[in-house]
């Protein structure tokens, strides 16, 4: 029998010698995966703050006013523009955002802006009116007159790229108020200056207040936690977040200066909804509470926005005005006793209400119609550079005051037309000197943002046709304002052997009528006539010369306007004309810049002169006796005294209203009509010219300066259309190209006139 041999057993040190490498080893797998896992953040870290930190939208802003001498703006027009860029009225202007103003006189601390020409910093001027112009532009410091100078435009849109619903507008550091950090840091993390990213004393501080309270009261931590957990994790309350949170800050503490860190945050914390959309960033938030620049915050709003902080649905001021005023004042309390504001300011503070605007809205303007034209010029020519940048800044040609003017005529005087008829409108307003759209209206309903009719509704536009066949004849040696057209009734027939039995609107004929009446009062026989002398082909000429890209019918019945065209193509004819013949497309978008303000593209603006100024001119003034005597006199003798130029347009069976004119500041086109192409029962003197009439109410007109060219000189004509020359012959006076007029041997048209009327 074989004895079993006694295994020694190992001894407490053996075990503990094998323990050790286990542990030493596993100690070491930990670091390696913890520097491993350190490296893996910090280069998420990296590539968030070295690339493209923010998702930036584009900015869509108005166009600048210009001040000049001789600009058609009034003292009360440009108050009112003040007023909606958010100035304030002052006794005397000291700081940017501050304007005064006398009975003549208006004083503003112009705020500083990046234009797409470079920075103009803040300014003090003296803007003198006469009348419904500008006298003077001055320097407020110097007294100096001064060429041109603008006032920054308004912010009308945020444009997402992203898909993350967030919004902010970018504000470096140094550009914001030194309250502000200030105030931030003593509420939110006072050794933020001194931590390493984490604060081991707040984090047992905060541990110690949530035990004897039995719940979570306190926070520990630092503004870099915040910002950590924001940039890159969830609101998950757990042990692992929290890990990350920590590390997180650690890396970005190691790697990136405080003021980097700051900035970042102030860019980045979340204050708000403004309905889908998240509010961002101290930038966006002064727009979206106060509606002005975060520069221009007073200590209050500041309070109010950091107290907010803590919890941006709990303290919101317009749903709790209540919670969020004594958040604010907690916020006052701790500014004054760490010496950030004296203890005047602090009562003066304490005792102002909240001041946050009524509108839940991230932009003071509802242009969705407008937007519409603007995405798609951005998606076309502008395209590549959006696709680089992010935060660009588009500049636009909507004017605040003329969209408003217009969305309050429509919401006065639609209802009154259309009665319980189920009617709809569309109507184009641009500038005559740029050829920029001001406003637009795609329905009757301005902040719907569907089917927009003033770019793609297309409907025949009747008489609003024919300024295209009289430019055609006084373009041509053989006519001028006083030739004599035929109004008798015609028959025309086709190729096919159909025939047309033009007729006017009343039915009645007057045998002859002179040129300019028969525009005047928009005769359809005589327009035939006309039209019929200088041909079709000469006509659709005109139209394409005119800027209308559209297949137009080469029949005669073009002339009274049976070609169907959208109000935006009907303003680009009206454009050239109030241009006296020169033509500049129309466009929304001047200019595109980065957001730091390199410029990326700019609109071409040189107009080319497509018709002839002569007969542009002629025909021009031809349009401002329609609203004399003529169709549109209904809206000319409610602004006597002024020069406005225009045409109403009705088709068959009254299914389409129209009316398109102008001023010395704005080309206007509206329509009025069915979507389903049934009888609106309205001329469009009875309709569209009509809700012109209300837009010139709020807009108030500045007479046209129609400046005649060279060639043009009054003529004074008989009742025949003969050109009397200077025979001191009574007749009638109006303008004619002096290289077509005949000469005139006064002795022989004398005895002629003597003979004939038996003298």
């Amino acid at each position: 029998m074989t004895k079993k041999k006694n295994t020694p057993k190992a001894s407490p040190k053996t075990k503990g010698f094998r323990f050790w490498p286990w542990a030493i080893k596993i100690s070491l797998v930990l670091i390696a995966a913890l520097a491993i896992y350190c490296i893996y953040l910090d280069s998420e870290i990296r590539h968030k703050f070295e690339g493209q930190t923010f998702e930036l939208p584009a900015q869509i802003y108005s166009r600048p006013l210009e001040l000049y001498a001789g600009a058609p703006l009034s003292r009360d027009q440009f108050i009112e523009e003040l007023k909606l860029l958010k100035y304030r009225k002052v006794a005397n202007p000291a700081k940017p955002g501050e304007f005064s103003a006398s009975a003549t006189k208006v004083e503003l601390y112009r705020r500083p802006f990046l234009f797409p020409e470079g920075l103009e910093e803040a300014r003090r001027l003296l803007v003198a009116f006469d009348g419904d112009r500008i006298d003077e532009v001055y320097d407020s410091a110097s007294g100096q007159p001064i060429a041109v100078e603008r006032v920054e435009p308004q912010l009308v849109e945020l444009l997402s790229a992203s898909t993350d619903d967030q919004d902010r507008i970018f504000v470096p550091l140094g550009q914001m108020p030194q309250l502000l950090p200030k105030t931030l840091i003593q509420v939110e993390d006072r050794n933020f200056y001194d931590h390493i990213g984490v604060s081991p004393l707040s984090i047992a501080r905060a541990l110690w207040v949530n035990l004897r309270a039995g719940h979570t009261v306190q926070g520990g931590s630092t503004l870099t936690q915040q910002l950590a957990k924001n940039f890159f994790l969830t609101r998950e309350k757990s042990l692992g977040r929290k890990l990350n949170e920590a590390l997180m800050a650690l890396i970005m503490d190691l790697r990136y200066d405080k003021d980097r860190i700051l900035q970042a945050y102030l860019n980045e914390i979340f204050l708000g909804q403004a309905r889908a959309q998240a509010v961002h960033g101290m930038g966006l938030a002064a727009r979206f509470y106060f509606s002005r620049p975060v520069q221009e915050l007073t200590p209050a709003q500041i309070a109010l926005l950091v107290g907010i902080i803590k919890g941006p649905s709990y303290f919101d001021p317009r749903r709790h005005p209540e919670r969020a005023r004594e958040r604010r004042d907690v916020v006052l309390k701790v500014m004054v006793e760490n010496g950030l504001i004296d203890r005047s300011v602090y009562q003066r503070s304490v005792m102002s209400p909240l001041g946050v605007t009524k509108e839940r809205s991230l932009v003071s303007a509802t242009v969705p119609a407008y937007m519409q034209e603007v995405r798609r010029e951005l998606a076309g020519v502008i395209k590549p550079f959006i696709n680089k940048q992010q935060g660009i800044r588009v500049f636009t040609g909507l004017e605040p005051l003329a969209q408003r003017a217009l969305q309050t005529s429509i919401d006065s005087t639609f209802p009154k037309i259309a009665g319980n008829k189920p009617l709809e409108m569309a109507a184009v307003i641009s500038d005559p000197r740029t050829g920029l759209v001001k406003a637009m209206a795609g329905g009757k309903d301005v902040n719907f943002a569907g089917f927009n009719r003033a770019l793609d509704a297309r409907r025949q536009i009747g008489s609003i046709a024919k300024p295209a066949v009289y430019l055609t004849a006084l373009s041509d040696k053989k006519f001028n304002l006083a030739t004599v057209l035929q109004d008798k009734p015609i028959k025309l027939q086709s190729q096919n052997g159909d025939v047309w039995e033009p007729q006017n609107y009343d039915r009645t004929f007057s045998g002859q009528v002179e040129l300019v009446d028969a525009l005047a009062h928009s005769l359809n026989v005589p327009t035939v006539n006309l039209g019929m002398q200088v041909g079709v082909p000469a006509v659709l000429d005109t139209f394409k010369a005119l800027g209308v890209n559209a297949d137009l019918p080469p029949y005669p019945s073009v002339f009274l306007g049976t070609a169907a065209l959208s109000p935006w193509q009907v303003n680009q004819m009206y454009l050239t004309l109030a241009k006296q013949g020169q033509e500049i497309p129309l466009a929304t978008v001047s200019e595109v810049t980065s957001g730091s303000g390199e410029l990326l593209w700019k609109r071409p603006t040189k107009a080319v002169q497509t018709v002839s100024k002569e007969g542009a001119y002629l025909t021009d003034y031809a349009l401002t006796e329609v609203m004399n005597e003529g169709t549109g006199r209904y809206v000319g003798a409610r602004f006597p005294g002024k020069i406005l130029a225009g045409k109403t347009g009705t088709t068959d069976d009254l299914r389409d209203s129209w009316f398109s004119g102008f001023d010395a500041r704005d080309v206007a086109t509206f329509w009025v009509g069915q979507d389903n192409n049934e009888p609106a029962n309205l001329t469009g003197a009875t309709g569209a010219a009509r809700i012109y009439s209300s837009y010139l109410d709020h807009r108030h007109p500045i007479s046209l300066r129609l400046r005649p060219p060279a060639n043009v000189v009054d003529a004074v004509f008989d009742d025949n259309g003969h050109y009397l020359g200077d025979c001191n012959r009574k007749g009638r006076l109006l303008p004619a190209d002096k290289r077509y007029l005949p000469d005139v041997d006064c002795d022989r048209l004398g005895s002629f006139l003597d003979r004939l009327f038996g003298n």
